[in-house]
């Protein structure tokens, strides 16, 4: 058998994704939008620190109407497993910064 590395193959490389968060499916019974909706309101509200108006509207710009008081209750009870999914992403602190030079 030829060697992959030869025929331009990469091995053992896996393509860099962003986690999807896995929720039981009975964590959205009785929510009226799809689980993708509520995870993207719920990721764009930890990842950048919207108001629940603010992303009442940008939902909306999608054609998702939601309210804001809904909002607030995807944010109370559904960060877990969105954090959770995101923890093997995270890089460890460390003592390096870009662009210093130490004196």
């Amino acid at each position: 058998m030829a060697d992959p590395r030869l025929a331009g193959e990469a091995v053992g490389v896996t393509p860099r994704r962003h986690p999807v968060p896995v929720v039981q499916a009975s964590a959205f019974r009785g929510f009226r939008f799809p689980p993708k909706a509520i995870l993207l309101a719920v990721r764009w509200y930890l990842r950048f620190g919207l108001s629940y108006p603010d992303l009442e509207e940008l939902l909306a710009e999608r054609a998702i109407q939601v309210d804001h008081l809904s909002l607030f209750r995807w944010g109370q009870r559904f960060p877990p497993p969105v954090i959770e999914a995101g923890r093997p992403w995270r890089r460890a602190a460390g003592s390096r910064w870009l662009g210093t030079r130490p004196i």
